[in-house]
């Protein structure tokens, strides 16, 4: 199940509470461990339930455990790693046979028929724009992509709403392990790569105009962002003495009638 809101996360959080409170419980019965039920609640909750201190929300940074939040593998319960070599191949083979059958069912081309479409229609546009090389990393979250814009190369990230643009990307001298593919039995294949990273020059959420819903139209936001961000970095009038222009105005300038750049003070 794919979840991509607050709301949705929550659900899943809650159901994977209750599973994970009979785990630990049975776990500390089998030990003989009296008020199990009791234990089992207040060790997940010491582990897990970490709230921010002053709006008390729950804290979803990484380096706090986690309970799921989605039921992949049913909530971690039946996880790959509980299966032996045999039964990974098992798994394997029975999704590759069932991803087969949905493709080539009515469903599954009418699916991929209108994604064809609408990459095509995002090639076009793209075809149009000389300086601009785009191309999405994944379809699920984290929706990504990468590309070039007027010689710029950036990395865009959108995950539960939220978006960040990153631009000038360059290495970190950090390195990633990142799956290229996935082996016979069903594993993944790793390599490591090294992580690059940019200056976010921009950020927000899905709710803001023009974001989008199509691949054309979400490239087109992004370029969108990046012009605007080179065009302000480029410009310099808003750097030199507005004084005539505000005479002129009778006011004071609070944009740069050049490039949009807000202007205080």
């Amino acid at each position: 199940m794919s979840i991509d809101t607050a709301d949705g996360i929550e659900r899943i959080t809650v159901q994977a509470r209750l599973r994970y409170l009979d785990h630990l419980a049975a776990a500390f019965g089998d030990r003989g461990i009296e008020n199990a039920d009791a234990l089992a609640d207040f060790a997940l909750d010491t582990l897990t339930a970490w709230r921010d201190v002053e709006t008390g929300a729950p804290c979803r940074c990484s380096c706090h455990p986690q309970l799921p939040t989605s039921d992949r593998h049913d909530y971690g319960f039946d996880c790959m790693c509980t299966k032996t070599r045999e039964d990974r191949k098992r798994v394997f083979d029975s999704l590759r046979r069932q991803n087969k059958e949905f493709w080539n069912s009515p469903e599954g081309q009418e699916i991929a028929a209108a994604k064809r479409a609408k990459q095509t229609e995002l090639r076009e546009w793209v075809a149009t724009e000389p300086d601009v090389a785009i191309q999405t990393d994944s379809d699920i979250a984290p929706e990504a992509w990468r590309g070039e814009v007027a010689g710029h190369r950036f990395y865009f990230r959108e995950r539960w709403g939220q978006w960040r643009i990153e631009l000038d990307l360059r290495p970190t001298g950090r390195y990633g392990q990142t799956v290229v593919g996935v082996a016979a039995t069903g594993e993944p294949r790793v390599e490591p790569r090294e992580i690059e990273a940019g200056d976010v020059i921009a950020h927000g959420d899905t709710t803001e105009d023009g974001y989008g819903t199509t691949p054309r139209e979400r490239a087109q936001f992004i370029v969108g962002q990046i012009r605007e961000h080179l065009a302000r970095a480029a410009c310099t009038l808003h750097t030199q003495d507005l004084t005539a222009l505000e005479d002129l105005l009778g006011g004071k300038v609070r944009w740069c009638p050049a490039c949009g750049t807000p202007l205080t003070g």
